[in-house]
């Protein structure tokens, strides 16, 4: 299991955990600062890519949200925890990008999850020779654009898959920097 900071991270959702225990039943460690700072509640950790979130049983007071947020921001310093932080906001900057969705002939495509499956399945169907040409498909403000033949999909998913990996590089390029960086002035940049 991959380690971050002072915890564990698990490939499956997070357990209820009961503050003063210091493993879930998995023998996955407890991050200390919340066993801390609020004795005896429950709570659930879910990672989230970089991302550690917490969910309580019961909703917490005004004074443990204060107790809560001095303890995380004394507990996440220096060049890693820096790291971390970054990293999150250029995995959610990939996500805006791609959630922008792509362009092909001036038009504006989606690449949501879900529509990246339908372009392969666009893809998958010319290439057998199971559509029926022309093709409309739709672009990301319900207009349409129609796709006269085989060539034509390839083109556009050539082009759209092609988009979508410059952002996943692009994010790439950032993380491997910030991972080499030495200092603190060298993490921080704009994504």
């Amino acid at each position: 299991m991959p380690t971050y900071g002072p915890y564990t991270r698990t490939e499956r959702p997070g357990e209820m955990l009961v503050a003063g225990s210091t493993t879930n039943s998995s023998g996955d460690e407890v991050p200390g600062f919340m066993l801390a700072s609020l004795p005896g509640r429950v709570f659930r950790l879910r990672f989230d890519g970089y991302k550690v979130l917490a969910d309580f049983e019961d909703t917490l007071s005004d004074e443990e949200k204060i107790i809560l947020a001095r303890t995380t921001d004394s507990f996440f310093t220096g060049l890693d925890a820096l790291r971390t932080k970054r990293f999150g906001e250029i995995d959610q900057r990939t996500s805006d990008l791609i959630d922008e969705g792509f362009t092909f002939d001036g038009k504006v495509f989606s690449a949501s999850i879900n529509a990246q499956s339908n372009w392969h399945w666009v893809l998958s169907f010319a290439n057998n020779n199971w559509l029926s040409f022309p093709v409309t498909i739709s672009t990301k403000n319900h207009g349409e654009y129609i796709l006269d033949n085989a060539a034509d999909v390839d083109s556009f998913i050539q082009n759209g898959f092609s988009q979508i990996k410059g952002h996943l590089d692009s994010g790439r390029v950032l993380k491997k920097s910030i991972t080499d960086a030495a200092d603190e002035d060298a993490i921080k940049g704009d994504r």
